[in-house]
């Protein structure tokens, strides 16, 4: 049986100009987490179950089956200290005098990220430790830092 060789490609190979995967950089990385989550926030958002979607990247503990993430600030506050992450909360109008929602603003390898801007402070902050978690497992994965 003959088979079919890729001529081009050899040519390529021995010039020394064979395509070399693109290499990913941080920002590809966080651009591409808020997109990802962004999709999931929004479908999960008109079947009214974001809570669902939040505690599925969480391990299981207790009071997780009762928690409401996304109307209690102090659970949320007690897995951000949990995971080390610092953040800074704005307002609607604090950052830009159109900024209509909550934006939260946080460090991952020395890079600023910030949220879209959210209906309320609880949204943001749950959003900022879902991309948080995005963001180092991609870039854990990717072995970008």
């Amino acid at each position: 049986m003959a088979s079919v060789i890729d001529f081009a490609a050899k040519r390529l190979e021995k010039t020394g100009c064979a395509r070399k995967p693109t290499p990913v950089d941080l920002d590809t990385i966080i651009t591409d987490s808020i997109d990802y989550l962004l999709g999931d926030w929004e479908k999960y958002a008109r079947k009214n179950r974001l809570n669902e979607f939040f505690s599925q990247f969480f391990p299981d503990h207790e009071e997780k089956r009762n928690t409401n993430y996304l109307n209690d600030l102090n659970a949320i506050s007690i897995l951000e200290r949990k995971l080390g992450l610092q953040i800074i909360v704005y307002s609607p109008g604090t950052i830009d005098p159109i900024q209509v929602g909550w934006v939260v603003r946080f460090d991952v390898y020395g890079k600023q990220i910030a949220t879209p801007d959210m209906s309320t402070e609880c949204h943001a902050r749950c959003f900022a430790l879902l991309l948080y978690l995005k963001v180092k497992a991609n870039a854990s994965d990717l072995s970008v830092t």
